[in-house]
């Protein structure tokens, strides 16, 4: 998702999220706060309007399947890709897991997580670590096939991209 920070904004990242900017403004100036899981899990911040809460619907049993989905990705992203390992986690078919998540999100599992992984290496691509180093930390067997995946996705090699 793609926002846009005016004078007076307020941004909130959780864990796990990833954010990366387009575009600054010369006169650009703000403050990021950093939290650590543990305190955000003993957070307890209720920003919802009362009113709000009162016409919330309850989330679907695929769209609790899609949440608990999504936070093993969050959680267990770098150790393995592949959609048996979290259909596993969640005591399901590998796919019954693609079959839910393709109807309720619109993209297969195996995309949502091959997304979340790119994103990852977009973000270690802007640190001091190798490609290589990358490549390892993400759990891709070789360099070359993390060199592959990275360019079917984005349309470049991760050393292009670094350099852009």
């Amino acid at each position: 998702m793609k926002y846009t920070f005016e004078a007076n904004r307020l941004g909130i990242v959780f864990f796990g999220q990833i954010v990366q900017y387009h575009h600054i403004s010369d006169d650009f100036s703000g403050l990021f706060i950093v939290l650590s899981k543990r305190f955000g899990d003993n957070l307890e911040l209720n920003i919802k309007d009362s009113t709000f809460q009162q016409h919330q619907r309850p989330e679907t049993k695929m769209e609790e399947l899609f949440t608990s989905f999504y936070n093993l990705v969050l959680l267990h992203h770098r150790e393995s890709h592949e959609v048996g390992f979290y259909a596993d986690k969640l005591c399901l078919t590998p796919k019954y897991l693609s079959t839910v998540i393709k109807a309720s999100t619109g993209k297969t599992a195996y995309e949502w997580i091959n997304d979340y992984v790119i994103l990852e290496a977009k973000a270690l691509l802007k640190s001091d670590m190798t490609v290589q180093q990358i490549s390892d930390s993400l759990s891709f067997p070789n360099q070359s096939f993390f060199g592959q995946s990275f360019k079917r996705h984005t349309g470049m090699s991760p050393s292009e991209y670094r350099r852009k």
